[in-house]
């Protein structure tokens, strides 16, 4: 077990003062780390650093090809996801105050994974969205006792569809509406607006073949992680 004193910052009779055994105080302060660290891997995606790791992640030998360092392009990303994810964990230890080994179990092993899976494993907007989406989750299952511990099922059954059937997360769901909404509007300009019947036959079939494409291609690239 590991035990935190939670800091004051600050003049503890004026003013600037930081109290982070403050909950509201914990939530603006974790809203702008986020903030900051999503602004901060936006630019490192964005960066010669951020496209020697996509060029590794797609194939080491044509990175290595184009001149990459292989081995020092996979340590710099290890550094940095190790760095991120210790400023979630001090996050959570003040907001806590307390952790133990218990606190890292399985169970939450897969919460977390099923958010990266969900939202899309390259997407930073597909991560936001899939935090957010398990955290009011979370708060659901929480407030209503009858579901009980179904949020772990629901968990893995969310985990289980995007990767057998919908790999690109959360962060691919707007282009698959978006390229189903223009083909349902260009054939039903050729067909005309009447036919209905036919519109409700063929969505199914365009967004099921839809799927399948994404499905096949994320899993390639999914492959060469």
């Amino acid at each position: 077990h590991s035990t935190m004193d939670i800091p004051l910052v600050g003049d503890p009779e004026g003013l600037p003062r930081f109290d982070f055994s403050h909950r509201p105080t914990m939530f603006y302060v974790s809203w702008g780390v986020a903030i900051v660290v999503l602004l901060i891997a936006s630019a490192l995606r964005r960066s010669g650093t951020g496209r020697a790791w996509f060029a590794v992640r797609g194939s080491e030998i044509g990175a290595a090809s184009l001149a990459i360092d292989v081995t020092r392009t996979k340590l710099q990303a290890f550094v940095v996801s190790g760095f991120l994810a210790g400023i979630a964990g001090s996050l959570w230890m003040m907001e806590r105050g307390t952790l133990s080994p218990e606190d890292f179990n399985f169970r939450q092993s897969l919460f977390f994974l099923a958010i990266a899976v969900v939202g899309g494993l390259t997407s930073l907007g597909g991560a936001v969205a899939a935090s957010a989406f398990f955290a009011a989750l979370d708060e659901l299952f929480f407030r209503v006792s009858a579901l009980g511990d179904a949020l772990d099922l629901v968990t893995a059954l969310l985990l289980a569809v995007m990767l057998l059937v919908y790999r690109g997360g959360l962060a691919a769901l707007p282009s698959s509406l978006r390229n189903l909404q223009q083909g349902a509007a260009h054939l039903i300009d050729e067909r005309g607006p009447d036919n209905l019947k036919w519109f409700v036959e063929w969505w199914p079939r365009q967004l099921k073949a839809d799927w399948a494409t994404l499905a096949h291609w994320t899993s390639r690239r999914t492959e060469r992680l």
